[in-house]
Formats: C-alpha cells, structure tokens, sequence
C-alpha cells in the first residue's frame, strides 16, 4: 500500500504538469486571447481534479479515489507562484502551502506541510519553470482552434463567457513535455518515491477532450477543463511497466513476468477544472523568509 501511494503521487504530478501546461470564430477569439494573455504580468488560478482508479490483483480489487485542490497566485514574468493546495486520497487528507520561483539556472520550490510551522526548500536546476505567459506556448491553444467548436455561453465567476469544446491531441501534448523539461521534474522524485523513472516512455498518449471557455467581456480564457481519463491510463501503463520491471530485478526474477500475477490498475476518471482570473490584479507574491532559510532537500 506503501509503494501504491508513492505510485499515485506520481500520477497526481503528472496531472499538474498537465494542467500548469495550461481554439472559424474561435479561431479569431483565441489568437486575440493568447495575445492577451501573452501580455499578463500576473493572474490568479484555482484548479480542481478528481481522480477515481482501481487496483487489481489476483481476482482482489480496490476502489482509489483522489482530489486535489488548489488555489495560487502567479506572476509571470519571472515566473513566480504561491499558493495553498489539500490533496484528499484513500482516506488521508494532506495540506500544503507552496511557492516557486524562477531563477537563473531553473526554479526553487518551496513546501510547509503545517500551515507555514516548517519549510523544505528544493532546487531545480536545468530545467525551466513554468512559461505560464510564453507567447508561443499559448499560441499552440490557437493552432488547436480548429478542432474546437462552439457549445453555448456560461457564467463563470459572474462573467459570461462562450465555452468551446474540442480535443488537445496526444501527440502535441507528448511534445510539450519533451519540451517542457516535465521527464526532469519527475526525475527529481526519484529519490523520494524510491522509483527509477528513466524508463517511462511518453511518446504515443491519447488525446485530451477538452473545453476552454472565453469571456465575452475581457477576451481573456477564463475557464477550461480536460478530462484526461485516458492519457492518465497511458501515464500509468507506463508507470506499472517501469514499477514491475524494478520489483523484478531487485527481487532476482527478472525475466518473470510480474504481470502474470494479474497487477492491473484501471484510470476510471481524471477530470480537471481550471478557473483563470483577476488578470494584472496580483501585484506581489512574498515569500515568507522562513521558506528562504530552509536547508535544500
């Protein structure tokens, strides 16, 4: 169970990055918002994900659900973030505060998991932070314009906005995180989740349905969701054959095929809700100073 929860965790991180990876007339709405947004200096982001999974194993099953919640405050150029997030998972629930920040040779991450009483500092290096405003990264929502279609207007925080639906397909997503440094960030879990991730192959996933909602007032994306149900079952397919293959090899039966024993976990729901708002609004995210004092992990 120990070993699941870690496997989990790492599932969770894969749909951050997902969602931290943040389309006729919608075409033209969303090159003017990925314009728009190119120029936001800082914004606000909530984020709800669910997640409901089943492990499998010799006839015995076990229901997993999980949500995460979020709520930070980001600035964007340099990229620098802080917020609060509560994960709720198999009957335990874990609340965290964060912040991030950019620095000249990658980011630096900070975590209290008692409401700021202690800090563990992390330093990234190599890889980039999140480009939560690069220009061209959100002109790729406006190159996926085309396979999006009109479904109505809704209220959002207030707001109306016109909500459209579409797909991200797998193969632009499997490029971003080539991309994007996200096979480094996981690396850095390795040691924690005691796991060897080198082998993970992201490469062939399925698309994400999606919905991306603008609002009428701003032109601003101020809603999208994924339901990323299959890519998630993609995500741990891969997972299970790396896990498998290192319980093999540490327990001298490698060329034994673990699966035989009928270990499957089955991705039931990932869905994702992410609201985008109070757009130049945040004007300073401070880190405390006891999260700039704490030791390195």
């Amino acid at each position: 169970m120990k070993q699941l929860k870690k496997i989990l965790v790492i599932v969770l991180a894969l749909a951050m990055v997902l969602s931290l990876s943040a389309c006729g007339a919608f075409e033209t709405k969303m090159v003017k918002a990925a314009q728009k947004m190119s120029k936001a200096e800082s914004f606000r982001m909530d984020m709800d994900m669910d997640m409901d999974m089943s492990l499998s194993l010799m006839g015995e099953s076990l229901g997993i659900d999980a949500n995460v919640e979020a709520k930070m405050d980001i600035l964007t150029e340099p990229v620098k973030m802080g917020g609060n997030m509560t994960i709720d998972m198999m009957d335990e629930e874990i609340e965290f505060l964060f912040y991030l920040e950019q620095t000249d040779d990658g980011y630096t991450l900070y975590l209290s998991p008692d409401d700021g009483e202690s800090w563990v500092r992390r330093d990234v290096e190599g890889v980039e932070a999140p480009e939560v405003s690069k220009t061209e990264q959100l002109g790729m929502l406006a190159k996926l314009a085309e396979t999006f279609e009109e479904q109505g207007t809704e209220e959002i925080r207030g707001s109306a906005a016109t909500v459209y639906k579409g797909i991200i397909p797998g193969a632009d997503i499997s490029a971003v995180i080539a991309e994007s440094g996200a096979l480094e960030q996981l690396a850095e879990l390795q040691d924690s989740a005691e796991i060897d991730l080198s082998g993970l192959d992201f490469s062939n996933l399925s698309d994400i349905p999606a919905t991306i909602a603008i609002d009428n007032k701003s032109g601003m994306i101020s809603r999208y969701t994924m339901d990323m149900t299959d890519i998630m079952q993609d995500f741990m397919g891969s997972i299970m054959d790396v896990v498998l293959a290192q319980v093999a090899k540490e327990s001298g039966m490698e060329g034994v095929d673990l699966a035989a024993l009928g270990l499957t976990v089955e991705i039931n729901k990932v869905e994702a809700t992410v609201d985008l708002f109070d757009y130049d609004a945040v004007k300073t995210v401070e880190i405390p100073q006891a999260a700039l004092e704490a030791k390195a992990a």
